[in-house]
C-alpha cells in the first residue's frame, strides 16, 4: 500500500476499494455488537474517516472521547464508595457512550494500521520494469482483483448464512435462558424454580450460558455470526485442498445445512469451533503450537456441545498422526490434549465439586440440532474433497 502526496497536507493512501471493504465490514459489525446502533454509527464513522486516509484523525479522536468519558463518569453520578457494581455503567449513560466510542476508534486505528503495515513489500528496490501504469511501484492491482474477485462468491454465502441464521434459527431453550439470566443478574448458575427461588444448575451447555448472559447483541446475533464462522472456516480448509468449485460447494453446503438444521446459539458455536479446531489442527505445516490451538478450539467446542468430550481421544489421535506419512507426533498429540484439558478443565472441576459427578443431568442430552450442525460441517467439508480427489487423474 503507497501513500501519495495531494494538494492538501493530509497524504492520500492507495487503497482499493475492496480491501476497504474488507475491513470496513468486520469493524462496523464489532461496533454492532459491542453497542448496537450507536457503535455501529461509531464504527462507521470511524472506518470512514481512514477510507483512503491514515488513521491519524480516529487515532487522535480516540482519547478525546476517553477523557469525555472520564469526566461525564464523574459528573453524571458522583463516585462513591459503592460505585463499582453492574449498573456503573447504567447509571452513566453518557460517560458509557464516549467509552465505547473511544475503544471502537482505537480499533478502527489498530486495525488499520496492522492491515497497512502488513501489506506487501517489493522484494528489491523497484527498477523500470517494476513500475505500473501510474507510475507506482509494488501494487500488484491484477493479482488483488484477481483475489477479490475469488473469493467474492464465499463472502456472498458466508454472509448469506448470517442472515440466514439470524432470520430462521430458534431462540436458545427455556432452560438455557432461565441460566443465563440468572447469571447476569448476578444470582449465580441456576435455575429458578416455580416458588421463584433458585437452584444451583449444571445441566446447561455452558458457553451458550456465558454469550446469552455477557455477550453483547443477543443470543441471535451470535447464533448467525457463529455459522457465518462456520461456513468461513469449512470454505478455507477446503481451500488449501481442492479448487475453487470445491470450495463453493463447501461453504453453501454448511450455510445451507446449518439453516435447515435449525442450528440453535449451541449448535451454531459447536460448528464455528469445531472448524476452528479443523483449521488450526491441519496437517500441512502444523506445530506443536497450532495443535495446542486446535485442541483449545475443540475444548471450547465441547463447552458448547458437551457429548463431544467423548471424541477427545479420536482428536487427539488425530493431531498426532500425519495422515500422508502415517508419522506419529506425540508432541503435537499431547499439545492438542492439553489445550483442550485447560478449556475443559475449570468447568468439569466445578461439576465435581458442586455435584460429585462429571455429568450431574440424570440422563445425557444430546440435542439433535448440535449433532445435526456438525454432521453439516463435516459432510461439507469432506464432500468436496473426496469429489475432487476422484477427478483428478493419478499419475
Amino acid at each position: 500500500m503507497t501513500t501519495t502526496t495531494t494538494p492538501s497536507d493530509t497524504p492520500a493512501v492507495d487503497e482499493a476499494l475492496a480491501g476497504f471493504a474488507l475491513r470496513a465490514v468486520p469493524l462496523a459489525a464489532a461496533g454492532w455488537l459491542l453497542g448496537g446502533w450507536v457503535g455501529l454509527a461509531a464504527a462507521v464513522v470511524g472506518v470512514g474517516s481512514t477510507f483512503r486516509r491514515p488513521p491519524t484523525l480516529v487515532a487522535a479522536a480516540a482519547p478525546v472521547a476517553l477523557v469525555v468519558a472520564a469526566l461525564a463518569t464523574v459528573i453524571e453520578v458522583p463516585v462513591d464508595g459503592d460505585a463499582l457494581r453492574s449498573s456503573f455503567a447504567d447509571d452513566r449513560p453518557t460517560a458509557a457512550t464516549a467509552g465505547l466510542v473511544a475503544a471502537l476508534f482505537a480499533l478502527t486505528a489498530v486495525v488499520t494500521l496492522a492491515v497497512r503495515d502488513r501489506a506487501p513489500a517489493p522484494a528489491a528496490p523497484a527498477v523500470a520494469s517494476d513500475l505500473v501504469g501510474d507510475g507506482r511501484a509494488g501494487l500488484d492491482r491484477p493479482a488483488l482483483v484477481a483475489r477479490t474477485t475469488e473469493w467474492a462468491p464465499v463472502a456472498g454465502i458466508v454472509l448469506a448464512a448470517a442472515v440466514g441464521l439470524a432470520l430462521l434459527a430458534p431462540g436458545i431453550p427455556d432452560a438455557t435462558d432461565d441460566v443465563a439470566a440468572n447469571v447476569r443478574l448476578g444470582m449465580g448458575w441456576a435455575t429458578t424454580t416455580d416458588e421463584g427461588g433458585v437452584v444451583v444448575d449444571g445441566t446447561e451447555p455452558p458457553l451458550a450460558v456465558i454469550v446469552a448472559a455477557v455477550a453483547p447483541g443477543g443470543a441471535g446475533a451470535w447464533t448467525a455470526l457463529a455459522g457465518a464462522g462456520a461456513t468461513a472456516a469449512a470454505a478455507v480448509f477446503v481451500s488449501r485442498r481442492a479448487g475453487r468449485r470445491a470450495v463453493l460447494l463447501a461453504a453453501a453446503g454448511t450455510a445451507l445445512g446449518l439453516v435447515v438444521v435449525r442450528a440453535d446459539l449451541a449448535a451454531a458455536l459447536a460448528a464455528a469451533l469445531v472448524g476452528a479446531a479443523l483449521l488450526a489442527g491441519d496437517p500441512e505445516g502444523r506445530t506443536p503450537v497450532s495443535a495446542a490451538l486446535a485442541g483449545a478450539a475443540f475444548g471450547a467446542a465441547v463447552l458448547a456441545f458437551p457429548v463431544l468430550g467423548l471424541a477427545l481421544p479420536l482428536v487427539v489421535a488425530a493431531l498426532a498422526v500425519q495422515p500422508r506419512t502415517r508419522d506419529v507426533t506425540v508432541a503435537h498429540g499431547f499439545a492438542g490434549l492439553l489445550g483442550a484439558v485447560l478449556v475443559v478443565a475449570p468447568w468439569q472441576r466445578w461439576l465435581v465439586d458442586r455435584f460429585s459427578t462429571w455429568a450431574p443431568a440424570a440422563d445425557v442430552q444430546v440435542p439433535l440440532s448440535s449433532v445435526l450442525a456438525l454432521v453439516v460441517l463435516l459432510a461439507a467439508v469432506a464432500a468436496p474433497l473426496l469429489t475432487a480427489k476422484r477427478s483428478t487423474p493419478e499419475g
